[in-house]
């Protein structure tokens, strides 16, 4: 009987610390918990000020390309096209609206009488024929947009 009675004990016992150790690991439990949400609450505010960012960054590349396509009267795929080209090849896409101004720049000098600009284009097989065909299609561009925005490019009749 006395066997029983110290195994009664001994049930007890352990009993009493398996409920305690029950205990401590659903505190933990719940502590866990509330530091996940804690830091879920922490991962989506990063993730949205990543988005933002990363949004901010894309409208700004978009607003460049718009800007170096505007200044140049360039098509926007054509930038992004030479862009594309420009990081395939090893270079840096960045660089596509400093190439196009600086070759609009040449251009322009060539066709003032710059005789380096002239030259380099005659090394390159563009004579001054081209530029009167690139000249009269600018021109023609310029008159009708200037006609289907309601201007004369006749002096005599714009009031001038």
């Amino acid at each position: 009987m006395a066997n029983i009675a110290r195994l009664g004990v001994a049930l007890g016992l352990n009993s009493a610390e398996f409920v305690t150790g029950i205990d401590a690991a659903s505190r933990k439990l719940d502590n866990f918990g509330a530091a996940a949400i804690g830091m879920a609450k922490n991962a989506v505010a990063v993730l949205a000020a990543a988005f933002v960012a990363a949004t901010f960054k894309a409208v700004a590349y978009a607003d460049e390309i718009a800007d170096v396509a505007a200044a140049n009267d360039i098509a926007i795929d054509s930038i992004i096209k030479l862009t594309n080209a420009l990081e395939n090849s090893g270079g840096k896409g960045e660089n596509a609206g400093k190439m196009i101004a600086s070759f609009t720049d040449f251009v322009d000098k060539a066709a003032k009488g710059s005789f380096e600009g002239q030259k380099t284009f005659r090394s390159r097989h563009i004579t001054s024929r081209h530029w009167q065909y690139v000249y009269a299609a600018v021109v023609a561009k310029n008159n009708s947009s200037n006609s289907r925005h309601g201007r004369s490019t006749n002096p005599k009749r714009s009031g001038c």
